[in-house]
Formats: structure tokens, C-alpha cells, sequence
């Protein structure tokens, strides 16, 4: 399912691509890694699929990568 998040800017790459991200919990991880989507793609992208979400030994820091396309 994509969803469309954003609504202005203009695209910064064509194709899907990978951003990363981390925090403290998956959550943030993955706020995180959508903020660098919306940095790299103008505010505009189309979400692809989740690449891996890996926390530490602890679970107390957390690094997701998503897969995206800039609109």
C-alpha cells in the first residue's frame, strides 16, 4: 500500500531509493526515516516499502531504512 505524504516541493531523484533513520523506539526510528524522505524529495514521495527496521541489543535505539520514490 502506498501512501502519499507531503504536499510541496519539487522531486529530488527519480526511482525508488532508500532513507534512513533512528531513535529511540521503531516509531521514531521510522519518523525519523520518513523526515529524511521529505527532506530528499521536496516534501513530496510516495512510500514503497519498509527495507529493515534493526534496534540494538538493549532495544534501545532503533535504525529503520524505507524504500521510496520521489513525486
Amino acid at each position: 500500500m502506498a501512501t502519499l505524504l507531503g504536499a510541496s516541493g519539487a522531486a529530488g531523484a527519480a526511482g525508488s531509493f532508500s532513507v534512513t533513520g533512528s531513535g529511540p523506539t521503531p516509531q521514531a526510528a521510522n519518523d525519523a526515516a520518513a523526515a529524511t524522505a521529505s527532506a530528499a524529495c521536496g516534501g513530496r514521495y510516495v512510500y514503497d516499502s519498509q527495507g529493515s527496521l534493526v534496534g540494538n541489543s538493549g532495544g534501545t535505539w532503533w535504525t529503520a531504512t524505507m524504500w521510496i520514490e520521489c513525486i
